[in-house]
């Protein structure tokens, strides 16, 4: 497996480009770390997000880029709607744009 760090738009134009705008392209999972957890021993809490960590693994119908896992460190807001089970959920293309230092 090989690992891109996504820094600027030419890397994010580089991603949609090899991973053809996922088209025709669905989310399999998403993982989110959050940082916090109670402790086992006296079961206080660490209450602060430190991590905010989303992993999303994507698959494709394009043989030459089957899959492709995307890691958002420092996380600030996810949108997720899944739609119900009598519709499909294929993904026709994708936006992702580098706006001072956050990611949209």
């Amino acid at each position: 497996m090989e690992w891109n760090m996504v820094k600027s738009q030419a890397d994010i134009d580089y991603l949609l480009k090899t991973f053809n705008n996922f088209h025709d392209s669905c989310i399999v999972l998403v993982k989110y770390e959050s940082g916090t957890y109670v402790n086992k021993s006296n079961f206080s809490i660490q209450p602060l997000n430190t991590k905010r960590v989303l992993s999303v693994v994507f698959q494709s119908q394009f043989k030459s880029c089957y899959s492709v896992e995307i890691v958002f460190n420092k996380l600030v807001k996810l949108n997720l709607q899944p739609i119900d089970e009598n519709y499909d959920c294929i993904i026709n293309s994708a936006t992702l744009k580098k706006v001072d230092n956050s990611f949209l």
